[in-house]
This record gives structure tokens, sequence and C-alpha cells, in this order.
């Protein structure tokens, strides 16, 4: 099963997004630059512009090692760092000089050690321990997820209606996979709009139909993703038409509706070069490489991946490179040069292990397991996927667990073990079940049927496909039903069309 590595900047990355908000500033040129930050602070022959241009610096690197990144979440990385800088308060000073030495670990400590002692003392007001922890979210944001992800949570705690700490609790949740927990934060948003800029409303509207279209309800995504449109449209926010847009392209490529998708991307590259957003641009030329390639137009696809990368290179954004990397293989994979395929997969698989994204290594690994498979390699490919699905539940990666089960399905199908097959695809099955994924349920339910007609179990066939079809139906999976139905004729199964 290829994975594609799809590239939306938007105000908060989409499901498919391959940026990472985990990855751990080492770089030589992030360390030189925080301590160069810290020299500026420290030296009092230093101007106050010597300091903004150093931080400055340190923001630039960060946004390109995380390009996900919107401008909120980069405003609220520089005006933490700025609170941090103005606060007469000891332990504050002591935790940016350990940040900006490059001790993001014990700074962090200390911010949290500060936020605990807060909620203590009855002296300190509630709004002022949520800026503490708000704080450490937003400069965990580049370093380390789950402490983020926590720190945020508390400052809801403290206070439920902070705007910011709502939003940025919300793209967490979707960068964990915690997509009810993330709807809740959004519905909040969407239930006391008053409180809420319209950016984030307009993100809230963009995410809540990116968690309805995992969950395979793509009715409903696209009622949100038109909300989201018109609202933007409303406030001349380009950049939130760009990625309503985008979101309603894919939307649309998911259907089939390949001329329809492109023209919404074709839409979005416009705002895009319009804004001169070479991130976003990359994005667009990334998916309308995969429409190209889903109408078998290999050649297009090819040269439209080419573009995203040349881009990405140019910026330097190491992982959408990394994304690249897999979009041009699944190319070249299904142009039967699985050399070259492999060449790019594992590319991707060094830049990916080098950042330290786990997400995108397991992707990286399953399509290299897909490449040994097409060689009948089939030993190799189940250490590929074994790999792949333990490194998704090292990091709760419930749908990369999901592919990786039905992937090893599919080798005990191949080498004749159709018990142990059918065991991983009820596996796989459960998984997607559990995050709502209805595509991916119908296409397993569809491969559970063929499977239980090899060891003649007619009646699960009957099960099986009837469920399929009637997920197909609800999702508007037109030919995949009706595909359904037919089977379901031809074996002999008494069902109501």
């Amino acid at each position: 099963m290829f994975r594609f590595s799809f590239l939306i900047f938007s105000t908060i990355a989409s499901f498919a997004i391959s940026t990472n908000l985990g990855r751990i500033m080492t770089t030589l040129s992030v360390v030189a630059s925080i301590v160069t930050i810290w020299m500026f602070m420290t030296d009092t022959s230093a101007t106050k512009g010597d300091l903004k241009e150093a931080v400055e610096t340190v923001i630039a690197e960060v946004q390109r090692q995380n390009p996900g990144f919107d401008p909120a979440t980069v405003e609220a990385f520089r005006s933490s760092l700025g609170a941090l800088a103005k606060s007469g308060d000891a332990r504050k000073q002591k935790a940016l000089q350990e940040y900006l030495e490059g001790d993001a670990n014990l700074a962090l400590s200390d911010l949290e050690e500060l936020a605990e002692d807060q909620a203590r003392a009855a002296t300190v007001q509630a709004r002022e321990m949520a800026a503490t922890w708000k704080e450490i979210g937003a400069l965990s944001m580049p370093v380390d997820t789950g402490r983020a992800l926590a720190a945020y949570t508390k400052a809801v705690q403290v206070t439920p209606d902070d705007p910011e700490a709502r939003v940025r609790l919300g793209q967490l949740f979707v960068r964990v996979g915690q997509l009810a927990e993330a709807e809740t934060q959004y519905r909040h948003i969407l239930d006391n709009v008053k409180n809420f800029e319209p950016w984030q409303i307009t993100d809230a509207l963009n995410n809540l139909g990116n968690i309805l279209q995992i969950r395979g309800d793509l009715g409903q995504a696209e009622g949100y993703f038109q909300r989201a449109l018109s609202l933007a449209e409303e406030g001349g926010d380009k950049p939130g038409i760009a990625d309503s847009l985008a979101s309603l392209g894919l939307i649309e490529k998911t259907r089939g509706n390949f001329d329809v998708a492109e023209n919404y991307h074709q839409r979005a590259l416009l705002i895009d070069e319009e804004l001169n957003n070479k991130a976003g641009m990359a994005s667009q030329y990334g998916i309308l490489g995969i429409i190209e390639q889903d109408r078998n137009n290999f050649d297009q696809a090819i040269d439209y991946q080419k573009r995203s990368l040349a881009i990405n290179q140019e910026l330097g954004i190491l992982d959408g490179i990394a994304g690249d990397y897999i979009n041009l293989g699944v190319v070249e994979n299904l142009r039967g040069n699985i050399n070259l395929a492999e060449d790019y997969f594992k590319r991707s698989l060094e830049i990916n292990e080098e950042l330290g994204d786990k997400q995108s290594t397991a992707i990286a690994l399953g399509n290299l397991g897909d490449v040994e498979r097409a060689r009948g390699n089939l030993d190799a490919a189940e250490t590929y996927y074994t790999r792949s699905v333990k490194m998704g539940k090292e990091i709760g990666a419930i749908e990369g667990i999901a592919y990786g089960f039905s992937d090893l399905g599919i080798i005990e199908e191949m080498r004749g073990n159709p018990n142990k097959a059918q065991e991983y695809y009820l596996s796989s099955l459960t998984l997607f079940d559990e995050i709502g994924s209805a595509d991916n349920k119908a296409y397993i339910l569809r491969e559970l049927g063929y499977l239980s007609g090899k060891l003649d179990e007619l009646e699960s066939v009957c099960t099986y496909w009837l469920k399929a079809r009637d997920i197909f139906v609800e999702i508007k999976f037109h030919e995949n039903a009706s595909d359904m139905q037919n089977r379901l004729t031809e074996v002999g199964c008494t069902v109501a069309e």
C-alpha cells in the first residue's frame, strides 16, 4: 500500500502533513544563533537592534526546520522569548539563559517547576499561571511535542477561554492523532466565536473538516471547508483562502473527481504565487503531481513532484524534500522502475532519521516494504513493515499501524497463510474503526471478503462485502459500491441493492 506525503502548509498542518513539532534543534546553525542571542543579552553594550536581529535568526532557523509552523505559532515562539527576556523573575531569566545556551530540556524543567510553584501560591493570578504554561508550550513546540501538549493543557485548565491556548491545543492533538480531543478544542472555538479572531475560527473550521475527512465523512468535511473558505474570502484572508481551496481539492481527489480537484489546487497555487509563498507552491505542486499520478500521467506527475522538490531544496526544507522523495518513489514504483523508487525511498528515510521524524520514517519504511514485496522478497518486505509498525506504536500513530497490519496481511496471504493474514486484516480493521477511517474500513472489509472466499467461508464473504458496500455507498464512493454490489450478486449473496 503506497503511502504518499501530502505537504499542505496551512494555518495548521492538515491530517497528512509531514511536518514535525517534535524536532530537536541540534544543528550547528541553531546552536550558534542561540548562543549569540545570549551573548547579546548579557552584554550591556549590545543594542536592542542586535538582540532583535539575533532573535530573528533563531526564528528563521526554527521556521526552516518546521515549515508547518503557521505565522501565529511563530509569533507565539517569538513573544515567549521576549516575555522571558523582559521578565523581572530571576527564575525565568535563568530558564531563558539555559534555553538560549542550547539546554532546552533544563530550561523547560525549570519553567515547569516555576509554574507548579505558582499554582500553589495564593497570590498568583490565573492569567499569570496560564502565561507561564503558554511560554512553556510555545518554547516546547520545536523541541518536544508531548511537553507542549501538556503545557497548553495546563493553560486551558487555568483559563478555559484563552484563545491562544485553545488553538495550540487543537493543533497538538491533531499532531499526535488524538482527533476526538482536537475536535473538542475546535468545537469550543466555534461555540465561543466572540473570544476568537477570524483566522482562528477559519483554522477551527478547516481542522474540523480535516478530522471528518480522516473519518471518511467527506460530505460534512466539505461543508466545514466551504464555511472556512467563505469566512476567509469575507475577511480578505488570502492564505486562508488558499488553505481552504487546497482542502476542498483533497476532498475531490479522494472522491476521484480529478478535474475538480485540479481546479481547486491550481486556484490555490495562483494565490501562493501572488503571495510568494514558496512553501505553499511546493505543496500544491506535490498534490497536483499525485493527481496526475492517479490519472496515470506519470511524466506530468514527475514534473510536478520535481518542481516541488526544487523549491524545497531552495528553501532548505528538509522534511519537504523527504516528502518529495517519497512521492517520486511512488511514481517510479508504479512505472516499474523499482530500483529508482528504492533510491528515492532510501533518501527520504535517511533525511527523516536525521531529523528524528518517526512518523515520516515509518512511511518510508512502509514504502520500502512495498518495493521488496514487488520484487517477491517477502521476508525483506516483512522486516520493513514490522519496523514501520514498531515505530508507529512508539509514537501512537494509529493510522500508520493499521496500514502496517494490512501490509503484513498481504504478505501472509502471498505466503499462503490465509488464517494469519486474516488476523492481521482484522487488527487493521479494528484500528481503522477506532479512528473512524471509513474508506480504509471498507477497503479492509473488501479484502477480508476475498480472503474468506479462499477459505470457502461464503457466509463471511457476504457479510464482509455487504458491510464494505454499505460504507462505500455512505461515503459516496460510487464505483467501489457498484463493484461490491456486482460481486455480491456474482457469489449469490441475497442482499438488497
